[in-house]
């Protein structure tokens, strides 16, 4: 009997300690770091200082250079969600990739028109070998994936160390 009460105890003890973990984990500060043109080096930067529970502070279509020294001012240990979700090459990557035999030839030209005249920069996507390159990389790569920022900061100090 008491065996039976104690594992019932430890059970809603376990149950409360995940519920304020999740509670915590809500609130945990992140960065949202987002291209939004690769070719034009523009990003945005969002840094979410009590997680969901309010407003970021945005910083729009930055340079990769300003991007990583937002980035590097923001210290501690948190959540860096590196997103392609608005990205117009990632999108462009993602229409004509995966949706390609829906169209006719007509339709993929009209289409990729429409795109090279409201992104120009797509046209070195196109028809260069490094951009057609940079299409199946950016094809094969997940709309968001959430990484340390600690890491992601070790990650640029190598890359500044290689330059």
């Amino acid at each position: 009997m008491k065996i039976d009460k104690l594992t019932k105890r430890l059970k809603a003890i376990d149950q409360a300690i995940q519920v304020m973990e999740s509670i915590k984990a809500a609130h945990s500060p992140f960065v949202l770091f987002q291209p939004w043109d690769m070719m034009n080096d523009q990003y945005n930067v969002s840094f979410y200082p009590e997680g969901n529970y309010q407003k970021p502070l945005k910083y729009e279509k930055v340079s990769y250079v300003e991007a990583v020294k937002i980035l590097a001012s923001h210290s501690g240990d948190f959540r860096c969600k590196l997103s392609m979700g608005a990205c117009t090459e990632w999108l462009f990557a993602l229409s004509f990739n995966e949706g390609i035999q829906d169209y006719t030839e007509e339709q993929i030209e009209r289409l990729t028109a429409k795109y090279i005249q409201r992104h120009p920069q797509l046209e070195v996507l196109l028809y260069t070998d490094d951009g057609k390159q940079m299409l199946k990389t950016l094809a094969r790569l997940p709309q968001t994936a959430t990484i340390r920022l600690s890491d992601l900061q070790n990650a640029l100090s190598n890359i500044k160390e290689e330059v």
